[in-house]
């Protein structure tokens, strides 16, 4: 194949018709100008080791004479003109008396795409020009799509190798072979594209629940969602559909203190009902969450409430990170095994699809169980802040909270203040604390009231409510339940 290039190259130069030779890979572009060497034409060598001169390689292989050798994706976007890119109107006519641009393909590309890109570059807007194919039956295209007849009628007739055969039969054939090549390969990426369409929606509900996060929206409805999520995986684990006597609440309480510290006992709770034949599922849940909450607020109480609220999103935004990241390894390590299952007579997109919605799940599950831990366990450091800003948070491992590089802040139509930042989006937490300075300096600004003489009998609150013989708040588990009973005794 290559000698019949080189002596139909050297048959055109002679003539002085200008060619380009157009490869499909560095290796057959060298081996193309080795063989015209042999040849002794005089030749310019286009491909990813020699780009400096791209353009004005290609912009000249119109040229009278001029033999070109480039990849067929070399030098796109360039034009070539007939007689060179500074080319005269005698040499422009010398070029098309000649026959124009002649192009030679020392193979056909997977893709009929690429092929006509390289034919179009002879016959540009009406000159003249020829283009021209050659293949052999060792191109991976003919190798791959059964040229074992054609290799066959030519070992019968004793064809010598360098022979140059026409037929349209045998283009025909290529064509078709193309075409089941583009549409394997269409198959192929549609298929990716299902693969990937799994991950890409686990993907926005992951960023969605971050942007809300980075927004400054307040997380405690939903740390109390994680809390009774989590308290209820570990009973999962712990409880089954079986007897009573047969749980394991020994096991329950143990995990239950590496998650918040508990303040209720088995022997209360089994106290509570009776016996331990009596104990259900519910009534256990009901009573850790009424403890758990208990202790989430006297969490809350400690830390303050700014302070708690930041806290929530350090730890729910660090922990999510951690968890997305080790799930998008997993999810790469399923994806290039999850092909073996179609040896199991299994479709492995549904395979990918069914795996991938467990890990997901068992992600969030961990992110929720993790988060609750961190919360009520991680050793907080509270710093003072000023008016108007949230008391900043800091623990062992938490990262530290990265300020917006630049904000803005003006009033709205209401003649409420409103913060933005450098995108121009709309910063929630920071126009919450820009609100509540305001009104504090508001506040500030306003005359002090009168002070109401002090009455007798009895002390009073600040709003006047008499305070020695208020109500107390109704009892939420079993340890104030009791408090409550033997007041009243």
């Amino acid at each position: 194949k290559y000698r019949a290039v080189a002596r139909q190259v050297k048959e055109r130069h002679q003539k002085g018709q200008p060619v380009l030779v157009g490869t499909v890979s560095i290796e057959d572009n060298e081996t193309v100008s080795a063989f015209l060497e042999n040849e002794g034409v005089p030749h310019e060598v286009l491909n990813a080791k020699n780009h400096e001169r791209e353009g004005e390689i290609i912009a000249n292989a119109g040229a009278v004479g001029r033999v070109t050798v480039a990849t067929n994706l070399a030098g796109r976007g360039v034009d070539i003109k007939l007689g060179g890119a500074l080319a005269r109107a005698e040499d422009r006519a010398s070029v098309i008396e000649k026959g124009g641009l002649m192009v030679i393909g020392t193979e056909r590309h997977d893709a009929r795409r690429i092929d006509n890109q390289l034919r179009g570059r002879s016959g540009r807007q009406g000159d003249p020009g020829e283009s021209r194919f050659y293949l052999s039956l060792t191109d991976d295209l003919m190798r791959l799509f059964n040229a074992g007849a054609a290799e066959a009628i030519m070992g019968r007739s004793g064809v010598p190798d360098d022979l140059a055969i026409e037929s349209r039969v045998v283009s025909r054939a290529i064509r078709s072979a193309q075409s089941q090549v583009e549409a394997r390969n269409a198959e192929i990426r549609k298929n990716v594209l299902k693969y990937d369409d799994v991950l890409s929606r686990q993907r926005e509900a992951i960023y969605s629940d971050r942007r809300r996060i980075l927004e400054g929206d307040d997380l405690h409805e939903r740390v109390q969602e994680f809390l009774d999520s989590a308290i209820d995986a570990i009973l999962d684990s712990h409880i089954g559909e079986g007897a009573p006597d047969d749980w394991d609440l020994d096991g329950l309480w143990a995990e239950l203190k590496t998650l918040y510290p508990i303040s209720i006992t088995i022997d209360e709770v089994v106290a509570e009902v009776g016996s331990k034949g009596k104990v259900t599922r519910e009534y256990i849940k009901r009573e850790i969450v009424s403890d758990a909450r208990i202790a989430y607020e006297v969490r809350e109480e400690k830390l303050g409430s700014p302070a708690m609220r930041e806290l929530e999103r350090r730890v729910v935004l660090s922990v999510i990170d951690r968890h997305w990241r080790d799930h998008l390894y997993e999810m790469d390590y399923l994806k290039d095994g999850i092909g073996l299952r179609a040896m199991a007579q299994r479709d492995p997109l549904v395979e990918y699809q069914r795996e991938g919605f467990a890990m997901y799940q068992q992600m969030m599950g961990a992110i929720r169980e993790e988060s609750i831990g961190f919360l009520f366990n991680l050793e907080v450091d509270v710093s003072q802040a000023e008016p108007g800003e949230v008391a900043g948070v800091s623990a062992k491992g938490l990262a530290p909270a990265k300020p917006p590089a630049l904000s803005y802040s003006a009033p709205t139509e209401e003649g409420e203040v409103e913060v933005r930042g450098q995108s121009g989006a709309l910063d929630r937490s920071a126009t919450d604390r820009a609100a509540r300075a305001q009104a504090r300096r508001e506040a500030q600004q306003a005359p002090a009231p009168q002070q109401p003489p002090a009455q007798q009998g009895g002390s009073r609150g600040a709003f006047g409510q008499r305070t020695d013989g208020a109500e107390l708040p109704a009892a939420q588990n079993r340890a104030q339940r009791r408090a409550a009973d033997r007041k009243k005794s």
